[in-house]
C-alpha cells in the first residue's frame, strides 16, 4: 500500500527532472526556454493553460504559453484580475473554483480553476508570474504548488538574466556612441590645433617679411617726400611720382592689413567709448598717410557712447572704411566721419 502511494509521485519527480533536463538544453533562445516551461508545467499539473507573464505598470505581456495565441504582442490591463493579486501580495494563490470564490479577481473567461505563482527576481522584486487555468473546478496539491514554484524560480532566473543582457547591451551601445562622439571631437580638436599652428606659423613668416618689407618703404617714401618738396618738375613728371608715391602708400596699406591678419586674434572685448576712440584713431591715421591730400571731418556725438569690442578688431574696421572712403572720391575732397546712435545700433 504505502509503494502504492510513493511510486505514482517518484514517477512524477522522475518527469520533473526530465522537464529540467530539457529545459538545460534550451540556451540562447529565451522565448523557446519560456514556451517550454509553459508546456512542462502544463503536463506535470494537468492543467489545460499555462501562460509566463511580465507585469509592469498595471499591464501584464504575455511571454509564453502552452497554447497558440491569437495576439502574442497584445498587453491586457491587471486590475480586477487574479493575476494582479498574485503580483501585489508577492504570493502564490490557489483558487479551486473561481465562480464559487470572486475575492480575488477574475480568471479569463471559459476558466474555473487557478493557480499563480509570482516570479521573484533579486532583491525580491516580482516581475511576472506563472499562472495556471483550468476549464474545471478543482484542487490543487501541495505538491502541484511546489512544481510550479520550482519552474517559476527558473523562468524568474531567466527574465532576470535577459533584462541585465538588455540593459548590458544598451549599455555597451551608449557607451560605444559616447566613445565615437568623444573620438570624433577630439579630431576635431587635433585638427583645429593643427590648424591654428599651421596659421601661427604662415603669420609669423608674414609678420617677418612684411617688417623686412617696411624698412626699404620708408627709406623710399623719404626719398620721394624729398623729391616731392625740394625739386620743381614739369607736371608730366610731377604726376608720375605723385602716382608713385601713392602706390608706396598703398603698399603700406597692403602691409599693414598683412600685419594685421598675421597676429592671431584676441578675443578680449573691452568697453570703448566711442568718440574719443575714434579722435586717436584719427591722429593715427593722418600720420599713416591713409587720407593722403584728403580732408577727414569727425562729428562727435556730444554724450559719450560706450560699446564693448576688441579694440584692435574695431580699429581694422575703422580703417577700412575711411580708406574705403578716401579712395572714392577726389584728391581735396573730404570724409564725413559722424557717430550717432540710431536704437541700439551705431551708425559709423
Amino acid at each position: 500500500m504505502v509503494l502504492q502511494n510513493v511510486f505514482p509521485w517518484f514517477r512524477q519527480d522522475r518527469h520533473v527532472l526530465e522537464v529540467l533536463a530539457d529545459l538545460s538544453h534550451r540556451n540562447g533562445d529565451i522565448n523557446l526556454y519560456l514556451q517550454a516551461i509553459a508546456v512542462g508545467v502544463s503536463q506535470l499539473i494537468r492543467v489545460r493553460w499555462t501562460i509566463i507573464t511580465l507585469c509592469l505598470d498595471q499591464e501584464e505581456k504575455l511571454l509564453a504559453s502552452n497554447l497558440p495565441l491569437e495576439d502574442p504582442d497584445r498587453s491586457y490591463q491587471l486590475h480586477g484580475t487574479l493575476t494582479q493579486t498574485v503580483v501585489e501580495t508577492g504570493r502564490t494563490l490557489v483558487v479551486s473554483d473561481t465562480e464559487r470564490c470572486t475575492l480575488y479577481g477574475k480568471p479569463p473567461a471559459g476558466y474555473r480553476a487557478y493557480l499563480g505563482v509570482p516570479l521573484r527576481c533579486p532583491f525580491d522584486t516580482v516581475k511576472g508570474t506563472i499562472c495556471s487555468f483550468h476549464d474545471h473546478p478543482r484542487r490543487f496539491t501541495q505538491e502541484e504548488v511546489r512544481i510550479v514554484e520550482l519552474f517559476a524560480e527558473r523562468a524568474a532566473v531567466a527574465i532576470d538574466n535577459l533584462q541585465l543582457y538588455q540593459a548590458q547591451q544598451e549599455f555597451n551601445t551608449t557607451l560605444q556612441d559616447t566613445v565615437e562622439r568623444v573620438k570624433s571631437e577630439l579630431h576635431q580638436t587635433q585638427a583645429q590645433l593643427l590648424e591654428r599652428e599651421r596659421l601661427a606659423a604662415i603669420g609669423k613668416f608674414a609678420a617677418m617679411i612684411v617688417h623686412e618689407i617696411r624698412n626699404p618703404l620708408a627709406t623710399i617714401q623719404l626719398t620721394f617726400d624729398h623729391f616731392h618738396h625740394r625739386l620743381s618738375l614739369p607736371t608730366d613728371s610731377q604726376e608720375r611720382l605723385e602716382l608713385a608715391r601713392s602706390e608706396l602708400v598703398r603698399l603700406e596699406m597692403l602691409a599693414s592689413e598683412i600685419l594685421a591678419y598675421a597676429r592671431p586674434p584676441l578675443n578680449n572685448p573691452q568697453d570703448l567709448e566711442l568718440n574719443q576712440f575714434s579722435r586717436q584713431l584719427l591722429a593715427d591715421l593722418q600720420d599713416m598717410g591713409i587720407a593722403s591730400d584728403r580732408k577727414i571731418h569727425f562729428i562727435p556725438w556730444p554724450d559719450p557712447l560706450w560699446v564693448e569690442a576688441e579694440a584692435n578688431r574695431l580699429k581694422q574696421v575703422f580703417i577700412n572704411l575711411i580708406r574705403n572712403a578716401c579712395e572714392a572720391i577726389q584728391p581735396g575732397d573730404m570724409v564725413e566721419w559722424e557717430i550717432r546712435p540710431i536704437s541700439l545700433i551705431f551708425k559709423l
